[in-house]
């Protein structure tokens, strides 16, 4: 594969690795800093508000959020390189990943 390629792929998973880190990290010292027997996941429409109160569920949701979107992103980076490259193959392999990855967010057990 090439180089360039590696690189933008690297690139894409460290984009959604580095704040899921950051996030989760910041989470786990708030939570050890002021426990609560209570910790659970914020809804997304939440979590813009429980950053600003500096509530660690907030900044665990948004780091987990990160995580999810992880793999997307580094697939949005392959299709990138591949469209850069012209590589046909690799572009019709990334849209089915990214289909994949889209069918599996959208579906939620009931």
């Amino acid at each position: 594969m090439n180089e360039k390629l590696h690189r933008r792929i690297r690139t894409g998973l460290i984009a959604g690795v580095a704040p899921a880190f950051a996030f989760l990290a910041s989470g786990t010292i708030l939570m050890l800093i002021r426990p609560k027997s209570n910790i659970s996941h914020l809804p997304l429409r939440e979590v813009f508000a429980g950053l600003i109160k500096a509530q660690p569920e907030a900044f665990l949701s948004l780091g987990m959020l990160f995580l999810y979107l992880t793999p997307g992103i580094g697939t949005l980076s392959a299709l990138g390189a591949f469209i850069k490259l012209k590589d046909k193959r690799g572009i019709a392999v990334t849209l089915v990943v990214l289909l994949v990855i889209a069918i599996s967010i959208s579906i939620r057990p009931e």
